[in-house]
């Protein structure tokens, strides 16, 4: 996820190498992976390591979508004051509501 050399990387980490794929899935398999939406500001401090992570699941053959906004930060989704959060969250589900019709209808649930 991060080089870790911060504290809040740290935190994160735990001790836990910072290059196992449970830290970062930019070094893991990610083949077979279910369809990825990425999406990362343009001033995010992981950016890079977002548009890596794009470019290593496409080589893999996963369904991959990569948004960059610009000018937004870490977990700018999370700022509803921002019209980019509102733009990312719609996409967020126009995607999901997307790979939800390909795999058809959802079976019906049991009555209690």
């Amino acid at each position: 996820m991060c080089e870790c050399s911060d504290h809040w990387g740290a935190a994160y980490l735990g001790g836990a190498d910072p290059t196992t794929p449970y830290a970062s899935p930019n070094h893991g398999e990610l083949h077979g992976l279910p369809p990825l939406l990425v999406q990362v500001g343009g001033g995010e401090t992981m950016l890079d390591m977002a548009v890596d992570l794009a470019h290593k699941a496409a080589r893999a053959r996963c369904e991959v979508a990569l948004e960059v906004y610009d000018m937004e930060g870490h977990v700018f989704q999370n700022d509803w004051s921002l019209p980019n959060a509102h733009v990312a969250i719609a996409h967020v589900a126009e995607f999901s509501y997307r790979c939800l019709a390909r795999q058809g209808p959802m079976p019906s649930q049991s009555k209690l």
